[in-house]
């Protein structure tokens, strides 16, 4: 078979063996982001380690220590408030990708948009986005808690990128 034909639609032959996409790579997103996006998935590490019936390590959630780490004790229980709020009252589940793949899925990249909404002050975007992602009875307190994180984030010196700059959101 000609290798331009394989990959991701071997049944279709005129189709390119490489999907293009405006997705980022993880190392282009700002360090605040990265700090977001590392914490998704750990969070989706820990959530399945306890659907599981995994105890946490003797020595704490790596959660809690890269949140310590970080300098941003304060922000964790916001975090962990919003991703419960996704957990239990989402539309559907998100889709959080493994901690070391190389790009941002689509469902992270629209959580690392809602920072950056959250940072700007963007409040009727926001509460938009969430409407279409959570039950109504949910929103005004996941907005309250990603506010309140993204407030801590930017003190801290992670700052999300301005959302019009993300030509990758679809």
């Amino acid at each position: 078979m000609n290798p331009t034909h394989q990959g991701i639609y071997p049944d279709v032959p005129h189709r390119p063996t490489l999907a293009y996409t405006l997705t980022p790579h993880v190392g282009m997103l700002p360090i605040g982001e990265r700090f977001l996006l590392w914490a998704l998935r750990q969070w989706q590490c820990e959530v399945a380690a306890w659907e599981a019936g995994r105890t946490l390590p003797a020595g704490g959630s790596a959660l809690q220590h890269g949140f310590d780490v970080a300098g941003l004790r304060q922000g964790l229980p916001h975090f962990a408030m919003v991703m419960d709020t996704f957990l239990c009252s989402a539309t559907r589940p998100l889709e959080i990708y493994p901690s070391l793949a190389p790009i941002v899925g689509p469902d992270e990249g629209t959580i690392l948009a809602l920072l950056g909404l959250a940072q700007g002050g963007l409040d009727e975007p926001l509460a938009a986005c969430f409407s279409a992602m959570l039950s109504p009875q949910s929103c005004a307190a996941a907005i309250l808690q990603l506010k309140l994180l993204a407030r801590l984030m930017k003190e801290a010196g992670f700052e999300s990128a301005p959302c019009c700059c993300r030509s990758w959101l679809h």
